[in-house]
């Protein structure tokens, strides 16, 4: 049967004209695939009260994260308030530009989750490698050891242009270990102008 273009099973409309909406969530829960079928049921689900159509788009969320879904996931789990489960299906997968821009939308700008949002995205970009956004990432956080932390992700590509970056920025702000990445700086630059000139 065919409604609206959309492919469900004959049992609905009778489910729906008879009030059984017990049925209705009960096929829903049951389904382990995601079809059409089941975003008419979650539609239909407030009728059973907002308990029930909150449970609903909780499972709903769960299997869509688990097929790979993240932003429908991420939509079920709005719809229903759970801003920081949303913000953790994205972690989750690895997708923290969208957890932070979720989290800085939805949550007061000190909420705690932001700055480890931050630093957890820092780690993953240095896995990658991407230092200077690591970087960028370890002074968003303002955690205790940021800025240590981000000289060393600056520091680690190990080219003199990462070295000198990060000597400049320690020197900038301060920081203690200036003299030893400025020294480290011009033995690796010393060492690249002897392996030119060869």
């Amino acid at each position: 049967m065919s409604i609206g273009g959309l492919e469900i099973n004959r049992s609905l409309p009778l489910d729906l004209w008879l009030n059984n909406i017990p049925a209705l969530i009960e096929r829903l829960d049951k389904n382990e695939g995601l079809s059409s079928q089941d975003w008419i049921i979650l539609a239909l689900s407030p009728l059973a009260g907002r308990d029930v159509w909150q449970s609903l788009l909780q499972k709903q969320a769960q299997k869509l994260s688990v097929k790979g879904e993240h932003h429908a996931a991420v939509m079920c789990l709005i719809a229903c308030g759970e801003i920081y489960e949303a913000i953790n299906v994205y972690k989750q997968a690895d997708m923290y530009r969208e957890a932070l821009t979720l989290a800085k939308i939805r949550l007061p700008q000190d909420d705690p989750i932001i700055f480890d949002l931050h630093s957890d995205w820092a780690l993953q970009l240095e896995k990658e490698p991407s230092y200077e956004q690591a970087a960028m990432c370890y002074i968003a956080s303002q955690k205790p050891a940021a800025i240590p932390n981000a000289l060393n992700a600056v520091a680690r590509a190990g080219d003199v242009s990462g070295l000198c970056m990060s000597a400049s920025l320690a020197l900038l702000l301060g920081d203690s270990s200036a003299e030893e990445r400025l020294t480290r700086y011009k033995q690796e630059q010393e060492v690249s102008g002897k392996t030119r000139s060869l």
